[in-house]
Order: structure tokens, then C-alpha cells, then sequence
């Protein structure tokens, strides 16, 4: 639901517990993984993480915006940071 609006943008389905409890030993996995990554690594992949957002900057903002009642211009500085 919009904030702002109050209109419904899109409903998500349940997921089973198995389901989340795999998710989340994918993510424990990951972490160990990340954990294990040089400073130096981390740091170009967050980098490439950064331009890939950016790339993205309308759609992610107009996302914030409907999902958070934001006005673009603070939803595009949100994205920036």
C-alpha cells in the first residue's frame, strides 16, 4: 500500500517455513564466504554494487516513492548515498 495514496500496489505470497529456513542457510553460507573476502575485495565489490544501483537510480526511486511515500528528489538522494 501507497503511504501517501493509500492504493494497493501488489500483494506477495506466504512462503513455507522449509522454504525460508533454506534461504537462510544460503545466506549463512554466503556470509561465511564474505567473511573470509579481503578488505580489498569487499571494497571493489561494493563499488560494482554502487554503479549497479545507480544504473538503476529512476527505477529504484520511484519504487521508494510508491512503497514509502517519498518524494522523488529525496527517493533519488536515498538511492545515492
Amino acid at each position: 500500500i501507497n503511504p501517501a495514496t493509500l492504493a494497493f500496489l501488489q500483494k506477495y505470497d506466504d512462503y513455507p517455513k522449509t522454504y525460508v529456513d533454506k534461504i537462510l542457510d544460503k545466506v549463512r553460507s554466503a556470509q561465511e564466504v564474505w567473511a573470509k573476502t579481503s578488505v580489498k575485495e569487499r571494497a571493489q565489490l561494493m563499488g560494482l554494487l554502487g554503479d549497479a544501483l545507480l544504473a538503476k537510480k529512476s527505477k529504484l526511486a520511484s519504487l521508494s516513492s510508491q512503497e514509502m511515500g517519498k518524494l522523488m528528489p529525496e527517493a533519488e538522494a536515498e538511492v545515492e548515498k
